[in-house]
């Protein structure tokens, strides 16, 4: 929201000129999204890892394999279909289609708080629609148990195992979606499977990272996790080998301090996603992306012995 001052002068009297009023005049902006488009999701994935796309390989592969798995086409996916098709659920368009997939990349889905209660809001209102319908498919059964229990606790049991099959039907397609990353990533870039998680971990969490410069946040994955997730899952992984380097760990050492310095320094969690995308990314400016010279990771992987020497044999150049 901004607001424009309208100053109301100039009333008069008989003999005087008087200032009567002062009005704020308040009005919303047009709704501010993060990035919208792969277009800018790529300016921060190049940015983080400080490559250029003319030097770059065959990255750019990878880099468009994760941010059309994690934003499903934007909510018009064959995968966002299916649940609508299968299960009635409507995760598709605008900022909906974020409840799925904009979860990282290593988390847990059933703790996974935005996802699970939007589905037990969902499939609950579902079953007390079907219950109030002689012809829905729980009408039925009820009548028959409600001597033995009543609605709410039927709707209860009905929930969570309703909950339960979308999420392994949702986890089937997570891991075969997961798979196939970490096998592109691999293929791409030479790295080994556990360095590769750990990349890829980095390029998603960044992506969620810039989601949250928008004034909507919904369905994304919790700040606290998503820092967990960059940390402990991406960074750790991918240097994991160079760690092993007293002069290197110091550094990353460094790193890890600074985003948990962060962390603690801001109050909101859009301002701590500008912070850490400013930090890692090397921007003066993390909504323009305004750069103003090689972010923490990008300076880790030029320091490193093993994830610079296996990128640039695979002809990702890193100088």
């Amino acid at each position: 929201m901004w607001c424009r001052f309208v100053y109301i002068f100039k009333l008069r009297s008989r003999a005087k000129c008087f200032i009567v009023a002062l009005v704020l005049i308040c009005f919303n902006a047009p709704e501010i999204y993060a990035r919208d488009s792969f277009e800018l999701h790529k300016v921060d994935y190049y940015a983080v890892l400080g490559i250029e796309k003319e030097t770059g390989g065959n990255i750019e592969k990878l880099l468009s394999l994760i941010n059309e798995i994690i934003d499903q086409k934007g909510g018009n996916s064959e995968f966002i279909r299916r649940l609508k098709d299968e299960f009635g659920l409507a995760f598709g368009g605008a900022q909906k289609h974020r409840y799925v997939f904009h979860w990282g990349f290593n988390i847990d889905l059933k703790y996974h708080k935005p996802l699970i209660k939007e589905l037990d809001r969902l499939v609950r209102e579902d079953i007390e629609r079907q219950l109030d319908n002689e012809e829905g498919e729980y009408y039925k059964e009820y009548q028959e148990r409600k001597e033995e229990i009543d609605r709410e606790t039927y709707i209860d049991e009905k929930t969570e195992e309703r909950k339960e099959e979308i999420l392994e039907f949702i986890n089937e397609e997570r891991a075969e979606q997961n798979r196939n990353l970490i096998n592109t990533c691999m293929e791409l870039t030479g790295l080994n499977r556990s360095m590769s998680a750990g990349l890829i971990t980095i390029l998603w969490d960044i992506h969620v990272l810039s989601d949250y410069l928008g004034q909507k946040t919904e369905g994304l994955l919790e700040f606290s996790s998503l820092s967990i997730d960059l940390r402990n899952h991406g960074l750790e992984r991918l240097f994991e080998m160079d760690k092993r380097n007293g002069r290197f760990k110091s550094k990353y050492d460094a790193v890890i301090k600074q985003l948990d310095w962060i962390y603690g320094s801001y109050r909101t969690e859009r301002e701590r996603a500008c912070g850490f995308i400013n930090f890692l990314c090397g921007y003066s400016d993390c909504n323009s992306q305004a750069s103003e010279g090689y972010g923490a990771i990008a300076n880790l992987i030029k320091e490193s012995e093993v994830v610079k020497g296996i990128l640039n044999k695979k002809g990702i150049s890193i100088k």
